[in-house]
């Protein structure tokens, strides 16, 4: 009896710490996870994670509908949306009819699979923030696609929201782009953590080539627009004029906050100067009709 007592008795201790042991883990693993979510709820752009979360929902919610319809699976559906909204005299623009008749109709099968496996990698990728910023560029040709064939509504919406997301880089908020982005350092893939990085020269370039781009292309829409109404938001055309003019502000923003300080600084010399030089010239203007 009292070899058994002696051998179950350290038994027992080494049974006790070992079911200690992973209590200081635990511990310094919830200590470092409370540090991570209090350093992201400093972020300035932590309150537009909801939004994420909603858009990333939606469009999960989407293709997974989509996948369950058989319809969508074998393109028929994709065929009766589109000869329904040609019928219908909703798509406005001609270019984007004879993508239809010669493009998406003869490929329905493709592009229905398309749509529902970007739907469903948009919805992932913005949902957990990985390559964000691709994520929500792929959503804006979509919802663009859509709203070009006539609908309207949610797309409209999307493409506001999906606009403030992607200059707002929420993605790397809660996201895995947090970590991505030393790696991928493009604003046009990952959600960059910061909004002071110094940023690629191509991207501060490409700001202000696309926003001049969106200007033409808001001008070139100007004569498809059909309803001049209050009521005009329904009209396709429309609304891509006033989404084409908005984001060119926006990415004209983007290019602007990119500028080094020094441009900011040579221009307020140069208007400092052209001040000193219409003072000088309205003193000396005065000065003459006095003594006239």
């Amino acid at each position: 009896m009292s070899t058994a007592k002696l051998t179950t008795a350290p038994n027992r201790r080494a049974v006790a710490q070992a079911s200690a042991l992973p209590l200081p883990i635990v511990a310094s693993l919830f200590a470092s996870l409370w540090r991570f979510v209090r350093t992201e709820l400093q972020n300035s752009n932590v309150y537009l994670l909801p939004l994420r979360l909603f858009i990333g929902l939606g469009w999960l919610r989407c293709g997974v509908e989509k996948i369950m319809d058989i319809h969508w699976l074998t393109g028929q559906a994709l065929v009766h949306f589109l000869q329904n909204q040609v019928g219908q005299d909703a798509v406005y623009f001609p270019f984007y009819q004879h993508l239809i008749h010669t493009v998406f109709e003869p490929n329905a099968l493709l592009f229905s699979w398309l749509v529902i496996i970007g739907e469903l990698l948009v919805g992932a990728a913005v949902m957990s923030g990985t390559l964000t910023n691709l994520a929500l560029l792929a959503g804006l040709f979509m919802n663009i696609n859509f709203v070009l064939a006539g609908v309207v509504s949610p797309s409209a919406f999307y493409i506001v929201i999906q606009s403030v997301l992607f200059i707002s880089n929420v993605g790397a908020t809660f996201g895995i782009d947090r970590f991505l982005a030393a790696d991928v350092p493009s604003i046009f893939l990952a959600a960059q953590p910061t909004q002071n990085r110094p940023g690629i020269a191509f991207e501060k370039w490409s700001f202000l080539v696309l926003s001049l781009l969106l200007w033409v292309t808001a001008a070139e829409i100007t004569p498809f627009i059909r309803d001049y109404s209050p009521h005009s938001v329904d009209d396709p055309a429309m609304l891509l004029f006033i989404l084409a003019t908005m984001g060119g502000m926006l990415l004209m923003i983007m290019f602007a906050r990119q500028l080094p300080h020094s441009a900011y600084a040579t221009a307020s010399t140069a208007v400092d100067f052209i001040d000193e030089e219409h003072w000088e010239m309205t003193e000396s203007l005065e000065a003459l009709a006095l003594q006239s």
